[in-house]
């Protein structure tokens, strides 16, 4: 119950933006829920780690949030049972890969977010479907892109070229 009531408190100050506090309150509750708690329960496990990823992005530390958002995808990974906290946890991973701009592996966690939600009106499988076909819009201007400027650039070489001999 304590853990639950720190959670909470954690989530409390999350809302405010008073992420030190939250910080504390969740690891609070992420060290009751890890040491003490019997019988261990991965799913609230998983939850405090990702709200401290949420956290760790919201301070600006993208390293410890990825770590974070990782670890909550590790632990759902093994207890999913059709649970769609998976999802959103793969969700949750491929966004904080596309903020960082590693957008192979934030396509590969959406991918399986979409793959595991069956259910087409469920928004963290709409957000992920909508954010692969960006990164397909953004594939497809980088061809035609790299097409325009391969273009431009053969058309200076020929240019320098003409002009050498004009020389």
């Amino acid at each position: 119950m304590l853990a639950k009531c720190l959670f909470g408190m954690g989530n409390v100050h999350l809302a405010r933006k008073e992420l030190d506090d939250t910080l504390s309150y969740v690891g609070g509750s992420l060290a009751i829920r890890e040491e003490e708690a019997k019988p261990r329960n991965d799913f609230d496990i998983a939850a405090c780690v990702d709200n401290m990823g949420n956290t760790y992005y919201e301070k600006g530390d993208m390293t410890r949030a990825l770590q974070c958002a990782n670890r909550a995808v590790e632990l759902l990974r093994t207890n999913i049972n059709g649970d769609r906290r998976f999802a959103a946890a793969l969700h949750n991973l491929g966004v904080l890969h596309q903020i960082n701009g590693d957008l192979v592996k934030a396509r590969k966690y959406f991918e399986e977010a979409v793959a595991y939600l069956q259910d087409s009106t469920h928004p963290y499988r709409i957000s992920s479907l909508n954010n692969i076909e960006r990164f397909n819009q953004l594939e497809e201007s980088k061809k035609r892109i790299s097409y325009f400027q391969l273009k431009n650039i053969c058309f200076s070489i020929r240019s320098i070229h003409i002009e050498k001999f004009v020389d």
